[in-house]
């Protein structure tokens, strides 16, 4: 499954919701959601047959200062049955970086999320 095929499938599952693939240099599928829709996308990515990525692999974040959006967290995961791994971006502006919290979906990110903030 190519990375059209995954943002095609998020798509089906969240009607309204933008997914944008980006460029990559390597093997692995980069996806681009805004803040508000990353809990829903995580979601989506984990529960859905066919993608089923049920392992968050690595949480980081990019600072990218001065420009604006200044970060990035980056979401890395990996779905073992299908042997896949995405990693699903969210762009965050210097003056708010605030995203939800994915614990709700993985308790590990508890610890990921700390390291970050």
């Amino acid at each position: 499954m190519d990375a059209a095929a995954i943002a095609a499938a998020l798509g089906d599952s969240l009607p309204g919701v933008t997914v944008e693939v980006a460029p990559t240099t390597d093997l692995h599928t980069n996806l681009y959601v805004d803040a508000a829709n990353v809990i829903p996308v995580l979601r989506a990515l984990r529960d859905r047959p066919d993608l089923k990525f049920e392992l968050l692999s690595e949480m980081t974040v990019a600072d990218y200062w001065p420009r604006e959006p200044r970060f990035e967290v980056i979401y890395i995961l990996v779905s073992i049955e299908h042997r896949l791994r995405v990693r699903l971006k969210v762009r965050l502006p210097g003056d708010d970086p605030h995203v939800d919290t994915a614990t709700g979906l993985w308790a590990a990110a508890n610890w990921l999320e700390r390291e970050i903030w």
